[in-house]
């Protein structure tokens, strides 16, 4: 599921060498972690969310044909921010 997030975020982004998809999970949630260059935050997140919402869309499609039973989340960080817990 990484390279596909991966796959799909590099080819909307100017700056593909500088994402990143990390995946954390447990025993419910998958979450995946997509950093990009802070420059390309406004391309990926799209006019009203539109496009980060359809990735969403894409990917928990994708997951639920794969595992069912888990919830797959996407959050997007610029490379400067950390993670807020």
């Amino acid at each position: 599921m990484e390279e596909f997030i991966g796959y799909i975020i590099k080819n909307l982004v100017t700056k593909p060498e500088q994402v990143t998809v990390k995946r954390t999970s447990s025993e419910n949630t998958d979450v995946y972690e997509v950093r990009v260059a802070p420059e390309d935050m406004g391309k990926l997140i799209g006019k009203q969310g539109r496009t980060i919402n359809s990735v969403r869309t894409l990917v928990a499609a994708t997951s639920a044909r794969l595992d069912a039973k888990k919830r797959t989340l996407v959050e997007v960080y610029d490379e400067g921010k950390e993670r807020q817990e």
